[in-house]
Protein backbone atom coordinates (compact mmCIF):
# COMPACT_ATOMS: atom_id res chain seq x y z
CA UNK A 1 0.00 0.00 0.00
CA UNK A 2 1.03 2.96 -0.86
CA UNK A 3 0.56 6.55 0.90
CA UNK A 4 -1.28 9.31 -0.25
CA UNK A 5 -0.97 12.71 1.25
CA UNK A 6 -3.76 13.99 3.08
CA UNK A 7 -4.71 18.01 3.10
CA UNK A 8 -1.75 20.20 3.83
CA UNK A 9 -1.60 22.42 6.77
CA UNK A 10 -1.05 26.05 6.76
CA UNK A 11 1.22 25.82 9.68
CA UNK A 12 4.02 24.84 7.50
CA UNK A 13 3.89 28.09 5.18
CA UNK A 14 4.59 30.02 8.84
CA UNK A 15 8.08 27.92 8.91
CA UNK A 16 11.31 28.94 7.34
CA UNK A 17 12.71 27.50 4.20
CA UNK A 18 15.95 26.54 5.65
CA UNK A 19 14.44 24.88 8.83
CA UNK A 20 11.72 22.87 7.07
CA UNK A 21 15.02 21.67 4.73
CA UNK A 22 16.76 20.42 7.17
CA UNK A 23 14.35 18.60 9.48
CA UNK A 24 12.53 17.32 6.88
CA UNK A 25 14.33 14.33 5.57
CA UNK A 26 15.00 13.37 9.17
CA UNK A 27 11.99 13.31 10.71
CA UNK A 28 11.44 10.64 7.63
CA UNK A 29 14.21 8.32 8.08
CA UNK A 30 13.14 8.30 11.89
CA UNK A 31 9.67 7.93 12.01
CA UNK A 32 9.37 6.39 8.45
CA UNK A 33 6.63 8.53 7.62
CA UNK A 34 6.11 12.04 4.94
CA UNK A 35 6.01 14.98 7.42
CA UNK A 36 2.96 15.97 5.68
CA UNK A 37 1.15 13.63 7.28
CA UNK A 38 2.08 14.92 10.69
CA UNK A 39 -0.95 16.07 12.97
CA UNK A 40 -0.58 19.19 15.59
CA UNK A 41 -1.39 16.70 18.48
CA UNK A 42 1.65 14.82 19.29
CA UNK A 43 1.87 11.55 21.35
CA UNK A 44 5.15 10.05 22.43
CA UNK A 45 5.34 6.63 24.22
CA UNK A 46 8.07 4.17 24.67
CA UNK A 47 5.75 0.80 25.26
CA UNK A 48 4.45 -1.10 22.32
CA UNK A 49 0.81 -1.80 23.88
CA UNK A 50 0.00 1.66 23.63
CA UNK A 51 1.02 1.88 19.86
CA UNK A 52 -1.18 -1.46 19.39
CA UNK A 53 -4.46 0.59 21.14
CA UNK A 54 -3.20 3.80 19.39
CA UNK A 55 -3.72 1.56 16.28
CA UNK A 56 -7.24 -0.61 16.94
CA UNK A 57 -8.81 2.67 18.22
CA UNK A 58 -7.46 4.42 15.23
CA UNK A 59 -8.89 1.48 12.79
CA UNK A 60 -12.23 1.95 14.43
CA UNK A 61 -12.78 5.60 14.28
CA UNK A 62 -11.81 5.62 10.53
CA UNK A 63 -14.68 2.86 10.30
CA UNK A 64 -16.84 5.19 12.20
CA UNK A 65 -19.47 7.30 10.21
CA UNK A 66 -19.50 10.00 12.45
CA UNK A 67 -15.53 10.29 13.45
CA UNK A 68 -13.75 12.98 12.24
CA UNK A 69 -11.02 10.83 11.44
CA UNK A 70 -10.13 9.50 7.96
CA UNK A 71 -6.99 8.08 7.47
CA UNK A 72 -4.50 6.38 9.58
CA UNK A 73 -0.51 7.05 8.47
CA UNK A 74 1.33 3.91 9.41
CA UNK A 75 5.38 3.94 9.73
CA UNK A 76 6.86 2.09 6.86
CA UNK A 77 4.34 3.71 4.31
CA UNK A 78 1.03 1.95 4.90
CA UNK A 79 -2.04 4.48 4.25
CA UNK A 80 -5.33 2.65 5.88
CA UNK A 81 -8.85 4.18 5.00
CA UNK A 82 -12.46 2.96 4.88
CA UNK A 83 -12.24 0.62 2.37
CA UNK A 84 -8.88 -1.13 3.62
CA UNK A 85 -9.76 -4.65 4.41
CA UNK A 86 -8.50 -6.02 7.71
CA UNK A 87 -6.87 -3.06 8.40
CA UNK A 88 -5.27 -4.02 11.69
CA UNK A 89 -3.96 -7.11 9.73
CA UNK A 90 -2.32 -4.71 7.09
CA UNK A 91 -0.09 -2.75 9.58
CA UNK A 92 2.65 -5.34 9.28
CA UNK A 93 5.15 -5.01 12.51
CA UNK A 94 8.25 -5.71 10.14
CA UNK A 95 7.64 -2.78 8.47
CA UNK A 96 7.72 -0.15 11.22
CA UNK A 97 10.61 -2.22 13.06
CA UNK A 98 13.12 -0.99 10.67
CA UNK A 99 12.91 2.91 12.09
CA UNK A 100 14.40 4.06 15.18
CA UNK A 101 11.36 6.18 15.85
CA UNK A 102 8.27 4.96 14.39
CA UNK A 103 5.18 7.14 13.74
CA UNK A 104 1.77 6.96 12.99
CA UNK A 105 -1.13 9.36 12.10
CA UNK A 106 -4.79 9.68 12.84
CA UNK A 107 -5.46 11.72 10.10
CA UNK A 108 -8.50 14.28 9.64
CA UNK A 109 -9.57 15.86 6.37
CA UNK A 110 -8.72 19.71 8.03
CA UNK A 111 -5.05 18.53 9.77
CA UNK A 112 -6.29 18.59 13.23
CA UNK A 113 -5.13 14.70 13.90
CA UNK A 114 -3.14 12.91 16.22
CA UNK A 115 0.41 11.54 15.62
CA UNK A 116 1.50 8.65 18.04
CA UNK A 117 5.84 8.44 17.91
CA UNK A 118 7.44 4.88 19.47
CA UNK A 119 10.61 6.70 20.82
CA UNK A 120 12.14 3.82 22.10
CA UNK A 121 14.22 4.20 25.39
CA UNK A 122 16.49 6.88 26.06
CA UNK A 123 17.12 10.79 26.31
CA UNK A 124 18.83 10.86 23.13
CA UNK A 125 15.40 9.95 21.13
CA UNK A 126 13.71 11.98 22.89
CA UNK A 127 15.58 15.01 22.41
CA UNK A 128 16.07 14.03 18.55
CA UNK A 129 12.57 13.37 18.11
CA UNK A 130 11.67 16.84 19.99
CA UNK A 131 14.14 19.20 17.89
CA UNK A 132 13.18 17.95 14.54
CA UNK A 133 9.23 18.18 15.52
CA UNK A 134 9.65 21.71 16.88
CA UNK A 135 9.80 23.06 13.72
CA UNK A 136 6.47 21.59 12.93
CA UNK A 137 4.97 23.97 16.22
CA UNK A 138 2.51 21.14 17.25
CA UNK A 139 0.20 22.58 19.16
CA UNK A 140 0.82 19.44 22.12
CA UNK A 141 3.22 16.90 22.63
CA UNK A 142 2.51 14.95 25.43
CA UNK A 143 4.34 11.88 26.70
CA UNK A 144 2.16 8.90 28.05
CA UNK A 145 3.87 5.79 29.76
CA UNK A 146 3.51 4.43 33.28
CA UNK A 147 4.93 5.67 36.73
CA UNK A 148 6.64 3.92 39.61
CA UNK A 149 5.27 6.74 42.23
CA UNK A 150 1.56 5.61 41.82
CA UNK A 151 -0.16 5.20 45.30
CA UNK A 152 -2.78 2.65 46.25
CA UNK A 153 -5.01 5.86 47.35
CA UNK A 154 -5.32 7.03 43.69
CA UNK A 155 -8.03 6.06 41.02
CA UNK A 156 -8.05 5.74 36.88
CA UNK A 157 -8.56 9.43 36.33
CA UNK A 158 -6.87 10.87 38.95
CA UNK A 159 -3.49 13.17 37.41
CA UNK A 160 -0.45 13.38 38.97
CA UNK A 161 1.85 16.07 38.95
CA UNK A 162 5.11 14.96 40.04
CA UNK A 163 6.41 17.50 42.73
CA UNK A 164 10.21 17.74 44.38
CA UNK A 165 10.90 14.19 43.44
CA UNK A 166 14.22 12.45 43.19
CA UNK A 167 15.38 9.93 40.78
CA UNK A 168 17.01 7.09 41.59
CA UNK A 169 18.01 5.63 38.23
CA UNK A 170 21.25 7.55 38.53
CA UNK A 171 20.74 9.19 34.43
CA UNK A 172 21.22 12.26 35.67
CA UNK A 173 23.44 12.33 38.41
CA UNK A 174 26.09 13.76 36.43
CA UNK A 175 23.67 16.54 35.69
CA UNK A 176 21.61 17.32 38.75
CA UNK A 177 23.00 15.70 41.97
CA UNK A 178 20.58 12.91 43.45
CA UNK A 179 20.25 14.62 46.22
CA UNK A 180 18.52 17.66 44.95
CA UNK A 181 14.67 17.47 44.10
CA UNK A 182 13.51 18.50 40.88
CA UNK A 183 10.51 20.82 41.87
CA UNK A 184 7.64 21.18 39.50
CA UNK A 185 6.97 23.80 37.21
CA UNK A 186 4.47 26.45 39.14
CA UNK A 187 3.04 27.59 35.74
CA UNK A 188 2.03 24.07 34.89
CA UNK A 189 0.52 23.80 38.05
CA UNK A 190 -1.62 26.83 37.84
CA UNK A 191 -2.42 25.88 34.62
CA UNK A 192 -3.97 22.63 35.74
CA UNK A 193 -5.61 24.32 38.49
CA UNK A 194 -7.48 26.35 36.52
CA UNK A 195 -8.15 23.73 33.41
CA UNK A 196 -9.82 21.55 36.49
CA UNK A 197 -11.74 24.76 37.88
CA UNK A 198 -13.13 25.29 34.24
CA UNK A 199 -13.57 21.49 33.22
CA UNK A 200 -15.27 20.39 36.80
CA UNK A 201 -17.24 23.71 37.63
CA UNK A 202 -16.62 23.52 40.66
CA UNK A 203 -15.56 26.99 42.86
CA UNK A 204 -12.10 27.38 44.06
CA UNK A 205 -12.54 25.95 47.52
CA UNK A 206 -13.41 22.96 46.43
CA UNK A 207 -11.43 22.46 43.61
CA UNK A 208 -8.41 22.42 46.15
CA UNK A 209 -9.88 19.90 48.08
CA UNK A 210 -10.30 17.19 45.38
CA UNK A 211 -6.53 17.66 43.91
CA UNK A 212 -3.96 16.01 45.16
CA UNK A 213 -1.37 18.41 47.05
CA UNK A 214 2.38 17.24 48.25
CA UNK A 215 2.39 13.63 50.34
CA UNK A 216 -1.96 13.02 50.76
CA UNK A 217 -5.20 13.61 48.46
CA UNK A 218 -7.76 15.09 50.30
CA UNK A 219 -11.50 14.23 49.03
CA UNK A 220 -14.05 16.98 49.54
Amino acid sequence: MVCSTPASSTRYRTLTHVALISRWPGLRHYTGTPVEHFQPFVLFTNYTRYVDEFVRWGCSQILDPNSPYIALSCAGGIWITAETEAPEEAISDLAWKKHQMPAWHLVTADGQGITLVNIGVGPSNAKTICDHLAVLRPDVWLMIGHCGGLRESQAIGDYVLAHAYLRDDHVLDAVLPPDIPIPSIAEVQRALYDATKAVSRMPGEEVETTTAYGNSRHNG
